[in-house]
C-alpha cells in the first residue's frame, strides 16, 4: 500500500554519513564538511574540483596567449536563455578561448 511504501532519500542521505541533522544551519554545516560524506562520495568531489581547476587552468592559459587581460567572465541565467551563445558568439575573446579549448573553463551549472 502508499503507507508502506518507502520514502525515497535524497542524495544527502546516501552519500552521509552518521545522522543527518534536521533542516537548519546544522545541516547545512554537516553537509559541508567532507568528513560526513561517504569516501566514493569525497573521491568523485575531489576528481570533479581538480578537474574544474584543470579546465580553467586551460582557458586562462589559451586567453593569456591571445593577449587577454586576466578577467572574469560570469554569465548568469536560467537553462536554455542564452548564455552559451553569447560566450560564444559575443565575447570574441573568449569565444576563442573556448574554440581553441574545446569548451574547456567554462563551468556551466545548468
Amino acid at each position: 500500500t502508499h503507507q508502506q511504501a518507502t520514502q525515497l532519500k535524497g542524495t544527502d542521505e546516501l552519500y552521509g554519513l552518521g545522522n543527518l541533522p534536521s533542516s537548519g544551519p546544522g545541516r547545512w554545516e554537516y553537509l559541508a564538511n567532507p568528513e560526513n560524506w561517504h569516501p566514493e562520495r569525497r573521491k568523485l568531489h575531489e576528481k570533479l574540483l581538480d578537474e574544474a581547476r584543470s579546465s580553467a587552468l586551460t582557458l586562462a592559459e589559451s586567453l593569456e596567449r591571445d593577449g587577454c587581460q586576466p578577467t572574469l567572465f560570469a554569465l548568469r541565467g536560467n537553462t536554455a536563455t542564452g548564455k552559451t551563445r553569447i560566450a560564444t558568439k559575443k565575447i570574441p575573446a573568449l569565444a576563442a578561448a573556448l574554440e581553441k579549448t574545446g569548451g574547456k573553463g567554462c563551468i556551466n551549472p545548468d
